[in-house]
């Protein structure tokens, strides 16, 4: 019972830890099963899994001429030379490449395929970062963390407020990663015990479970041994988890949760000027583009080229914008981000990426504002913890002095069968905070160097709706960006009187709802009932708009 619980605290902590919104939960290539690759796109109609009916989409649209879309994928990176995905890179057509001259005077030199805001103008690039609260309790700790509340001016309760809400957090983050690196020495050296005496047990390096089962000896160290891998491996949690455990734990005290760490110096930027724009260079790849190039292939990877997998909209072309680093995203850089995307021609900008502090939140909102004005589409993931969103505010999410962005929608990550596990544990809920799900588990796409992966994560559900939505534009240029939004969210599938376990990462505390309590439609986005309604709306099937 106590390896178990140890484990469970394990994977628990791992889950937990995550301080982006998405789940990097990687697999071998030879690991893939074939029922799993492209499953978001079969049939929720006809077959017994909830996809969004992407081949019958296009059957209904064929009599139309489709036109390109550009898509903003505000992320960790792209690499556009991706086999599956190149073809479908957005290139600036008024700058001339790599001549060192801002030719369509748009404030960014050589920016062919987007903008890296975590660059500096030598080449280097910034990988990891701190969290919000890191980054605020470093900069203000001196200044206040021994004044009382009751001698601060007036003009600086504000900032104080931040200071102390951003000491709380990190102070509570600190203490429990501290836990988990207590636990990691723990767990580490019981591992490599056990692995140690199960392997002279065995008499080789390598082994399954059924092997460790086999084990029959008298001596209670390698009776222990057996018992507690046996636990483990059933539950999945081979060495290479236990690696992917420690890396992530290794990065959260070198670098989310460091105060001596601290790489802006690399943008060569003022980080407290959230006016400046133009730092940065044109390196969209940047140092770890695995995120952004998994979420660009879900929304266009070559379609019908017989290689990798199949994006949803044949006709997008990606914008590729690279401000959220390992860590969190600064308010600066994603506000120009957004400002890009509109100023540069996208339609429709996805979003994964989101925290618990915004300190400049003024600065996205004017630029979610802007993207609204230009009547630019914004599709975001909701988030990875397991929280209900009605209670817990998450930034950013569309919200601009007490309204939602009528440009905005918020995703949440579904399952591949409509029973009780229908949203996946991970996600972020709320009636009232999330507008629908997609499908965001096993999900398989591209990543870098002409490779492929499978992720779980809202991250791999926001895509999705990009790309329905990128459809929608294509087929249907005359469309606002909030007719698209309407007709989205009017056209999810509902599962009304579905029962589903409510979002948690705690097995044993997991209890039911009906599945349309959990976003305001309570449906999963779909292709197919999307495009039929936009048809509907159009009032004809048979001539182009």
């Amino acid at each position: 019972m106590k390896h178990r619980i140890l484990t469970l605290l394990l994977w628990a902590s791992l889950f937990l830890l995550s301080g982006t919104f998405y789940l990097l939960q990687a697999q071998e290539e030879k690991l893939f099963e074939p029922h799993l690759i492209d499953w978001q796109h079969l049939d929720a109609l006809s077959q017994d899994v909830q996809g969004i009916s992407t081949a019958k989409a296009y059957e209904a649209v064929k009599h139309l001429s489709p036109q390109e879309v550009v898509v903003a994928v505000i992320d960790s990176g792209v690499d556009v030379e991706h086999e599956d995905l190149s073809p479908q890179i957005w290139t600036n057509s008024d700058e001339v490449p790599n001549n060192g001259i801002d030719d369509d005077a748009n404030g960014y030199v050589d920016d062919m395929h987007g903008w890296n805001f975590l660059g500096g103008k030598d080449g280097q690039n910034i990988a990891y970062e701190n969290l919000e609260s890191t980054r605020i309790y470093r900069k203000y700790r001196e200044q206040f963390e021994n004044v009382m509340e009751a001698n601060i001016s007036d003009n600086q309760k504000e900032t104080f407020e931040l200071y102390k809400k951003a000491e709380l957090d990190y102070k509570v983050r600190k203490a429990k990663l501290d836990e988990d690196f207590e636990l990691v020495l723990q767990f580490g050296l019981l591992y490599e015990v056990s692995d140690k005496l199960i392997r002279e047990a065995l008499g080789k390096d390598t082994f399954t479970l059924e092997e460790v089962r086999s084990v029959k000896n008298q001596k209670s160290q390698v009776m222990e041994a057996k018992a507690f891998l046996s636990a483990i491996l059933a539950d999945g949690f081979d060495r290479d988890t236990w690696h992917q455990y420690e890396q992530q734990v290794s990065k959260q005290v070198d670098y989310h949760m460091n105060l001596d760490f601290n790489p802006r110096d690399i943008v060569g930027d003022n980080p407290d000027n959230p006016q400046e724009q133009g730092y940065g260079n044109n390196d969209v790849a940047g140092s770890e583009p695995i995120h952004g190039t998994h979420v660009a292939g879900i929304i266009a990877a070559t379609r019908g080229n017989n290689i990798g997998c199949e994006g949803v909209a044949k006709n997008a072309k990606i914008m590729c914008l690279r401000a959220v680093p390992n860590g969190d995203e600064r308010d600066k850089d994603i506000a120009n981000a957004i400002r890009y995307a509109v100023d540069n021609g996208a339609q429709i900008i996805n979003m994964s990426f989101g925290k618990s502090i915004s300190p400049r939140e003024d600065v996205v909102e004017q630029a979610i504002l802007h993207a609204e004005a230009k009547g630019v589409l914004m599709i975001h993931a909701s988030g990875n913890k397991s929280l209900n969103l009605n209670d817990i505010r998450v930034y950013p999410n569309g919200s601009i002095a007490g309204r939602r962005a009528s440009n905005w929608i918020e995703v949440a990550a579904s399952d591949r069968l409509c029973n009780k596990n229908l949203a996946t544990y991970f996600s972020n809920y709320g009636k009232t905070e999330v507008d629908l799900f997609a499908p965001g588990m096993s999900i398989f796409s591209l990543a870098p160097n002409d490779k492929y992966d499978m992720h779980d994560g809202t991250s791999m559900a926001a895509p999705v709706v990009t790309g329905v939505a990128a459809m929608l534009l294509s087929y249907f240029p005359n469309l606002s960006a909030q007719q698209v939004k309407d007709i989205i969210l009017e056209s999810a599938i509902r599962h009304k009187r579905q029962r589903v376990f409510v979002p948690t990462a705690d097995e044993n505390r997991r209890k039911k709802t009906k599945f349309k309590q959990l976003s305001a439609t309570g449906g999963i986005v779909n292709a197919f009932t999307a495009v039929s309604l936009a048809l509907q709306k159009q009032g004809s099937t048979s001539t182009s708009p």
